[in-house]
């Protein structure tokens, strides 16, 4: 009994961090940097543009963040960030690479027969929803994470 009187209490706790972690976001802000990262075509091995993107987003809207780009070849490269706290040390990591070109001259007729708006790295948003090529996974948590 004891046991399940710890586990709803902390079900309850985890409920609060859950509350105060989304009454933290700005949909509109996160809507907007998801459109910019959209935008840039990062197909594997082609995500230096991408990436320097994130950096200079971590620089403006995180305070306190040490944010810079780490090169692994011309065309590609990593973005990272840091954040110091009090605690222990987590990392957060999202690929940023997407599957496609982006291009209906590289990418069909191997990706299909049509370019569908989810296929262009090229963002649309429509209320809620923001449409592209990898816009749900993984720009979408690169911008969260952001």
């Amino acid at each position: 009994m004891a046991s399940e009187t710890r586990q709803v209490a902390m079900a309850g706790e985890q409920e609060r961090w859950y509350a105060e972690a989304c009454a933290r976001l700005d949909a509109e802000r996160l809507k907007r940097l998801l459109l910019g990262l959209v935008d840039i075509p990062s197909p594997t091995g082609a995500e230096r543009a991408a990436s320097e993107f994130i950096v200079a987003c971590m620089r403006e809207r995180i305070g306190g963040a040490r944010a810079f780009y780490q090169p692994i070849n011309e065309e590609t490269g990593n973005a990272i960030g840091e954040l110091r706290g009090g605690g222990a040390a987590l990392m957060l990591y999202a690929p940023i690479d997407t599957n496609l070109e982006g291009d209906a001259d590289k990418d069909l007729p191997w990706a299909g027969h049509t370019m569908r708006r989810d296929m262009l790295a090229a963002a649309i948003a429509d209320g809620d929803f923001v449409y592209g090529l990898c816009a749900a996974n993984p720009k979408c948590m690169v911008a969260t994470l952001v």
